[in-house]
């Protein structure tokens, strides 16, 4: 039997077990309810029966732990609590001189990272934060190590304690923190996405405002005709004045005098030796003439000559069974395929290539993103990914029926497509 570790018989390890358990209850009650008037051995009071919950006992031993180590005493009870547990369940304690060295160090450790900090007296004053072990080692360390030093050794002294007492790893604590960081992680992506799109709307709108703009500013020009220049030397042409119409109105009833006061005004000129025409003397008209037509030429068109062309027929061996085509580089595509992963997540674009699919020209790799990852994000950075691949253009579309974006990279070494 160990001093500190369960016997083989487990009905004595449980009481052992209840013993410490409230052992530490106790403990932990007389610790809270301290009081600085109870009696107790460096304290002489007047009262009688003292204030703390365990009595006199508790009184003495609080007082005792609370003036040694202050506020550190409470990871007394907590040791204790959690040596009953072991001896509930009768686990073995491995390597139990570790383990009381770290617990020891674990209530120094404590002790002296509240004495390092903001003075504090607590219970009215009547202790120090830190108690008297804690103020020993700052005021000890502080001298060494100046402040920063002191508070840097003392941290590492207590994460090095817990891990000397109990079970405690880095790891496990990152694994309690996984879903706050996927809850940030989230919250990372959603901004991104939300101020993508702001940026897009933005853009939307000040294009349509300089669309805007541009129309009414090509309403607003009213187009002139253009003037041509006078030659020199010839005047300007003269407007012309506007006649008055001096013209009678006109009216619907007929005025017979006016009828003939006009017609008086004619002047009348008379014919001389004037004779009447008789059937004889009138002779007869000459006779139409002939009208010839000038002969239309008919030219006769030049055949059209051929014009010369360069056209060559293809030759045969398009015809021609294909060479067998070389076997791809597996491992050239698949460090492709990582660089392409790679080259996103360095713009917080998370997602796996699930598929490759390589071509006598291009190859196109399906690239799967993970959940609130938007398709938008993925295609504006192609340019990126030109420049990360080293490669002319790349093509980034989705993929009809599937989950994947497709991304065409143009192959290194390209074949020639032939017919059959």
């Amino acid at each position: 039997m160990k001093l500190l570790g369960p016997t083989q018989y487990p009905r004595l390890n449980e009481g052992i077990g209840l013993v410490l358990l409230a052992l530490g209850i106790a403990l932990t009650c007389a610790l809270v309810s301290y009081h600085p008037l109870d009696p107790s051995w460096n304290t002489a009071t007047s009262l009688v029966r003292p204030v703390n919950l365990i009595g006199r006992v508790g009184a003495t031993a609080s007082d005792a732990l609370l003036q040694l180590s202050g506020l550190g005493s409470f990871t007394v009870p907590l040791l204790l609590v959690a040596l009953a547990w072991k001896w509930f369940r009768s686990d073995r304690i491995e390597a139990q001189f570790i383990k009381v060295t770290g617990a020891i160090t674990l209530v120094l450790g404590v002790c002296t990272a509240l004495a390092l900090g903001p003075p504090w007296r607590p219970f009215g004053g009547a202790i120090v934060a830190g108690g008297l072990a804690g103020r020993v080692c700052a005021d000890f360390l502080v001298s060494e190590l100046n402040p920063f030093g002191a508070m840097l050794l003392t941290g590492f002294v207590v994460i090095l304690s817990l891990y000397l007492v109990s079970r405690f790893s880095l790891n496990i604590v990152w694994n309690w923190l996984k879903p706050v960081r996927g809850l940030f992680l989230r919250a990372f992506n959603r901004y991104g996405s939300w101020a993508d799109k702001r940026r897009h709307e933005r853009a939307e709108r000040a294009q349509q405002q300089a669309e805007r703009v541009q129309q009414k500013a090509l309403r607003r020009e009213i187009p002139k005709p253009p003037q041509q220049p006078l030659p020199p030397g010839k005047p300007a042409p003269a407007v012309a004045t506007p006649v008055a119409d001096t013209r009678p109105p006109w009216e619907t009833t007929i005025d017979k005098s006016a009828d003939s006061a006009d017609a008086h005004e004619i002047p009348i000129h008379a014919l001389e030796d004037y004779q009447p025409a008789t059937a004889g003397s009138l002779a007869p008209p000459p006779p139409p003439q002939p009208f010839e037509a000038e002969p239309v030429r008919r030219q006769i068109a030049p055949p059209a000559k051929k014009a010369k062309s360069q056209y060559l027929i293809p030759p045969t061996e398009l015809l021609q069974e294909p060479q067998a085509r070389p076997p791809y580089d597996s491992q050239e595509l698949k460090d492709i395929a990582i660089r392409i992963k790679s080259r996103f997540e360095e713009f917080n674009v998370t997602g796996s290539v699930t598929q490759i699919n390589p071509g006598p020209v291009v190859t196109t790799f399906e690239y799967k993103p993970d959940a609130g990852v938007k398709y938008s994000r993925i295609t504006n950075l192609s340019e990126d990914l030109c420049l990360g691949l080293q490669a002319e253009s790349i093509l980034i579309e989705r993929i009809p029926g599937k989950q994947t974006v497709g991304i065409e990279v143009p192959n290194t070494r390209r074949e020639v497509i032939s017919l059959r």
